[in-house]
């Protein structure tokens, strides 16, 4: 039998005020017949000590008196007791009880315990224990009487003896009263336990239900927030890791098409040529024109692959970075150089500023240039004929910072957060240029957040982009930096 969490609550919760409620009326029912008993021996010892007075007086010596008779009865019925009064070796030699009849010569014996307590001149009290003589539960006092005379001495006992009927009764009055409310307060404490519960519970069954949706594909259930507590909390990252998991899986879809399309555009074009030489559609005096063409969507689909892999493998973290230092200057000037035929084919005007001495930065030198060739391979394609592409740096306390600025036709302002998204394009705000995959900038923004840098764009529409990256600068100290 499944339970569920607000049963396992509600039935921690009974359990709970049943051990509690429990363990107080016991205590505190106990306490209230302790109390009873105390208030009861007290009155007999108020009676003992009435007793104790006559007897002093007298009063013994006088058996058949009238104060011996009716005085003691009276007294003994105003305390609702039986009196008897003992020889020193306990045995009886009164018994005064209510209706005044005063008997004597009835056995009745304490326990040598008993009378070693009575002779050391303390009171024997016995509570609780039923005596088949008055066929009731008993509460007993005795009190011994010592001579003023024979060095203290006991001269006698008064034994008072009251049955507990009535604090029984008032025990079991006082019980009936208590279970009352108790049973009261556990019925409300269970639907008050029940609500709350309920309203614990209510949000994480909804997200039981939603988390069942997102296993199926279905990332559009979003959790109302009626809790500004650990559950609300709960609740808004539920919300905020579906909107995730959404992009997530939006991005997924957008990525397969996005590959399916690259990589269709390439082998249509190289299969229908390929296939048009194979079953002579084309004469072979043009198979020198198209197996160029051949060539170049064969780079192009290399090329795809390879960034398609370096991507994954920065993401993966199959790249690990190999820091060291180097000069950030030359490595530029070195990447610049690799460009030259495609800056002169579209007669393109170069503007280098970089400082004469070394820049040292610390860095994975491999991964920098790869951001570097990609970020001007992108200024390239995108810079008109006859513009000017400029790249300079900035050296700071602790960075230095890398500027790649071209004059092409700019980014809008809608476009610029989706440029750094696998695939993203804005060929349509810039050129019409073919040339690129839109895996470029992902991968150059993953590299520097592996170094811990940062990289932005500006851009204005029909005056270029700038893109500046950070790179951290070189202290020349070895031990910062683990060497």
């Amino acid at each position: 039998m499944r339970f569920s969490l607000e049963k396992k609550l509600v039935l921690i919760y009974l359990l709970v005020v049943i051990l509690l409620t429990g363990v107080l009326g016991i205590v505190l029912t106990n306490a209230y017949r302790t109390e009873l008993m105390n208030v009861r021996l007290a009155d007999l010892e108020q009676c003992a000590n009435d007793v104790t007075y006559l007897i002093n007086a007298g009063i013994l010596n006088y058996p058949d008196s009238l104060a011996m008779n009716y005085g003691l009865s009276t007294l003994v019925q105003n305390y609702n007791a039986v009196l008897q009064l003992l020889d020193t070796n306990g045995n009886i030699l009164y018994e005064i009880t209510a209706d005044g009849m005063l008997k004597g010569g009835t056995q009745k014996n304490l326990d040598d315990a008993a009378m070693n307590i009575l002779r050391g001149g303390n009171n024997y009290i016995k509570t609780g224990y039923y005596n088949d003589y008055y066929d009731a539960v008993m509460v007993t006092l005795a009190v011994p009487i010592l001579s003023n005379e024979n060095n203290g001495e006991m001269r006698c006992v008064v034994y008072l003896s009251s049955g507990m009927t009535s604090i029984n009764e008032s025990y079991y009055r006082i019980l009936s009263k208590l279970w009352l409310p108790i049973f009261s307060s556990v019925i409300i404490g269970i639907v008050l336990v029940s609500f709350l519960t309920y309203r614990v519970t209510m949000p994480l069954k909804e997200m039981s239900i939603a988390s069942r949706q997102i296993a199926k594909g279905n990332f559009d259930k979003v959790l109302d927030i009626h809790s500004n507590d650990e559950i609300g909390d709960l609740a808004q990252s539920y919300n905020t890791m579906a909107k995730e998991l959404a992009k997530s899986e939006k991005m997924k879809r957008d990525f397969v098409a996005n590959i399916t399309h690259e990589l269709r555009s390439p082998i249509t074009s190289i299969s229908g040529f390929v296939e048009g030489m194979l079953d002579g559609t084309i004469s072979q005096d043009d198979y020198n024109h198209y197996l160029n063409i051949v060539s170049v969507e064969t780079r192009r689909l290399s090329k795809l692959i390879q960034e398609m892999l370096d991507l994954s493998r920065v993401e993966s973290g199959v790249f690990p970075l190999n820091k060291t230092a180097f000069d950030i200057n030359e490595l530029i000037r070195r990447v610049v150089l690799k460009f030259s035929q495609k800056l002169d084919e579209k007669h393109l005007d170069l503007d280098i500023v970089l400082p004469e001495e070394k820049t040292l930065v610390f860095a994975d030198p491999d991964r920098i240039e790869q951001v570097v060739q990609n970020l001007f391979d992108n200024a390239l394609k995108f810079t008109p004929d006859g513009k000017l592409i400029r790249i300079y740096t900035e050296v700071s306390a602790d960075t230095v910072s890398v500027f790649v600025a071209d004059e092409g036709q700019g980014i809008d302002e809608t476009d610029l957060p989706y440029i750094w998204d696998r695939f993203y394009t804005v060929d349509k705000a810039r050129t019409s240029s073919k040339n690129g995959t839109g895996l470029g900038l992902p991968i150059v923004k993953k590299i520097l957040e592996q170094h811990d840098q940062t990289i932005t764009i500006t851009s204005q529409l029909g005056k270029g982009s700038v893109f500046t990256f950070t790179l951290e600068l070189y202290k020349n100290n070895k031990k910062e930096y683990g060497l």
